[in-house]
């Protein structure tokens, strides 16, 4: 049984990141253009409002809200790139030609009004208030386990780049949802460690792979050693999916 406190421990933690959220879009749709640090930060809380619409199961405003990030994964990819570049000391027109794309984009986005719409997609919501059942975490974690034995016996046959991404997002869902219920047990803390670690990995080859791809529009110098870099990625991802009963077993334990 959930209790009174949980529930208003919830309400409040949901309504203090809708505030955060509504000031990050007031910034960024005031600014000239859209900076990586704030871009990072609003997509990072949308996904974690998206995984708690899931987990009271307000299905539909959570593939509208996915919708709504996902048009920003592109942006999000040439501000990683530029950084990336300038980690790996790439030649200065590279790093101009992946910046100029990326003002491009962002100027684009804000002619379409992507945060009002963002915004209208939050205020259409009906299911803020809504209290989680005491039985939903446990249908929750029970379909994550489904879905994930799925995947992973698709991956084992043939680890193709968009099955590894499907994983990363699955895992990341599973983890937000973890850190909205968490009672903080120390299964459920060393599972959240666990997750974090194969996002980590998994992000690697999902951003190197879409370097790859711009890497390529863009006829960048630094082509050949973002393949190699995706290389070396995409055999550390294979090789983590491969070995994930752990998270099966500890889905199990929940």
């Amino acid at each position: 049984m959930v209790s009174t406190g949980q529930t208003d421990a919830w309400s409040r933690a949901i309504a203090a990141r809708r505030r955060r959220v509504a000031r990050l879009l007031t910034t960024l749709s005031k600014s000239r253009t859209i900076g990586a640090r704030g871009l990072h930060q609003l997509r990072t809380n949308l996904r974690r409002l998206e995984a708690w619409l899931d987990l009271v199961g307000d299905h539909d405003s959570a593939a509208k809200l996915d919708e709504d990030v996902s048009s920003l994964s592109h942006l999000r990819s040439m501000h990683t790139l530029e950084q990336w570049l300038i980690r790996h000391d790439a030649s200065p027109s590279d790093i101009l030609a992946v910046r100029r794309l990326g003002r491009e984009t962002a100027r684009r986005l804000m002619i379409a009004r992507v945060f009002t719409m963002i915004q209208q997609t939050l205020d259409g919501v009906k299911s803020w208030t809504r209290p989680l059942g005491a039985d939903e975490p446990g249908r929750t974690w029970s379909a994550h386990r489904s879905k994930l034995t799925g995947l992973l016996a698709l991956l084992d046959r043939k680890p193709k780049r968009k099955r590894l991404h499907c994983l990363r997002l699955e895992l990341k869902q599973l983890r937000y949802q973890l850190e909205w219920t968490a009672s903080h047990g120390e299964s459920q803390k060393n599972l959240i460690v666990g997750l974090k670690k194969a996002q980590r990995c998994l992000g690697a080859h999902e951003e190197l792979a879409s370097f790859r791809k711009l890497a390529k529009q863009l006829e960048l110098q630094s082509r050949p050693t973002i393949v190699k870099a995706w290389r070396r990625a995409r055999k550390k991802a294979r090789r983590y999916a491969g070995d994930m009963n752990w998270l099966l077993e500890a889905l199990d334990r929940l």
